[in-house]
């Protein structure tokens, strides 16, 4: 099967909102593999988000932890297919001291 990875970079401070990035539309259904996150760090934990037409994919927002420079997320990966045309999104909830973040989405085709 296809896969697809979807990436978002926020250059330099990480901040607290929603849509960070750009937003993707999916052109064929796709089940979630995993998502990792990579960011500079001075302290605190990364909280974050990815949604599927507003609404988040995640059993529970993903945390790059503290002091932590790249953490796979704790996903339960095999309960989540996203729909042809659904539009991917990433919200930061919390941003720590965090600097220079991705955040990758990886699916495979359903």
């Amino acid at each position: 099967m296809a896969g697809l990875s979807l990436a978002w970079h926020l250059k330099g401070n990480v901040s607290i909102g929603p849509d960070q990035g750009p937003a993707y539309r999916l052109d064929k259904d796709y089940d979630l593999i995993r998502v990792w996150a990579r960011a500079k760090t001075l302290g605190g934990n990364m909280t974050y988000d990815i949604n599927g037409d507003g609404v988040s994919i995640l059993s529970s927002a993903a945390v790059l932890t503290d002091r932590a420079s790249e953490e796979e997320a704790n996903v339960n990966a095999s309960s989540v297919t996203l729909d042809e045309g659904v539009v991917i999104t990433l919200d930061i909830d919390d941003a720590g001291s965090r600097s220079d973040a991705t955040i990758q989405l990886d699916l495979e085709e359903a």
